[in-house]
């Protein structure tokens, strides 16, 4: 995605206080004083500016770095719809840490769900080096499935199969995702990124 200052337009918009919301609009929260708002001509059709966000991110992180050093960025998903779950992807994909709260609920306990069942296996890379990835067994797709249709019943059987597609793939980069125990008492970590288990 190419970004350039002249493609962004300054408008004033009128916020309105909760309690006011069509059913299916999303008024802006008045509690921002700016927003980045990216229109591409559709109405109601959320999560398309998942990918230009985490894109806009990474530019901003490595246009204000300082020497060789970037912006620390991380992505932290407590709670969350499904949108949520393609935002961490896009997150981690461009080689940003995730951190999930577990115990938040929604698509924060699909995921750290998911992590619960998932093994090590070794994998090959195109160059033929041997790693290690996560990835979940048959059955535990199938627990994940259920997971994800009880926590989002609304969901069409596309945007399940997207939504699980999509936590396999979260799962294979596990070296930039933290899964963190909320209501553990011990404080104790499914992944950390650095390594420890």
């Amino acid at each position: 995605v190419a970004w350039s200052p002249s493609l962004v337009l300054m408008r004033s918009y009128k916020t309105k206080e909760r309690g006011g919301v069509k059913k299916r609009g999303a008024h802006l929260d008045p509690n921002h004083t700016h927003f980045l708002l990216c229109d591409d001509g559709t109405q109601y059709d959320y999560g398309k500016e998942i990918e230009f966000r985490a894109k806009l991110e990474q530019l901003v992180s490595e246009r204000f770095a300082t020497g060789d050093d970037t912006l620390p960025q991380i992505c932290i998903l407590m709670e969350g719809g499904k949108n949520s779950i393609k935002t961490l992807y896009e997150t981690i994909i461009l080689g940003n840490p995730g951190l999930v709260i577990a115990g938040t609920g929604r698509a924060a306990d699909v995921i750290a769900e998911a992590y619960r069942l998932s093994t090590l296996e070794e994998a090959f890379t195109e160059a033929g080096e041997g790693i290690m990835i996560r990835s979940l067994s048959e059955s535990a797709v199938i627990e994940v499935e259920s997971y994800i249709s009880k926590t989002f019943p609304t969901l069409k059987s596309a945007e399940k199969d997207e939504a699980l597609d999509t936590i396999i793939k979260i799962l294979k980069l596990e070296k930039f995702l933290t899964i963190y125990e909320l209501n553990d008492s011990k404080r104790s970590r499914f992944s950390d990124l650095s390594g420890n288990n």
